[in-house]
């Protein structure tokens, strides 16, 4: 489970999070991130070896040299491998996690009756070297 590159494991139903990806991928021209659904065999995987890692697909989780990361602070060490000016919002880690993960909350609580659910994943039909099942 432990790989080469980090890993952010998104809700494959969410349009919010499909269009996050897709943009990740896009944006990542160098390939430093591999992205993956939290209902897919490596997001199952991740769940034997990580005991925090949650059971439910509401929560952006990203994983990092063995490290497990949830919410606002998967998104924020996400980000700061994209190149610059893509990185910036790293900046906000420095902002207390209770009030980055109150806004992160509402978001999520939200995100499918604000942006709706996609029928199928497009996080998947990206390049296979970036994308695990």
């Amino acid at each position: 489970m432990i790989r080469e590159k980090p890993i952010l494991f998104l809700d494959g139903e969410c349009v919010l999070c499909n269009t996050l990806g897709l943009r990740i991928l896009k944006i990542d021209k160098k390939r430093n991130l591999l992205l993956s659904t939290l209902d897919g065999a490596t997001a199952a995987e991740a769940r034997k070896l990580f005991p925090d890692f949650p059971a439910t697909i509401d929560t952006a989780v990203f994983v990092e040299d063995g490290t497990l990361h949830l919410r606002s602070d998967a998104i924020l060490r996400m980000v700061r491998h994209l190149p610059f000016p893509h990185s910036l919002p790293a900046i906000l880690i420095w902002c207390p996690r209770p009030v980055r993960d109150f806004f992160y909350n509402i978001v999520a609580r939200n995100r499918k009756r604000w942006f709706g659910t996609a029928e199928s994943c497009a996080i998947l039909s990206a390049p296979p070297e970036q994308i695990l099942p």
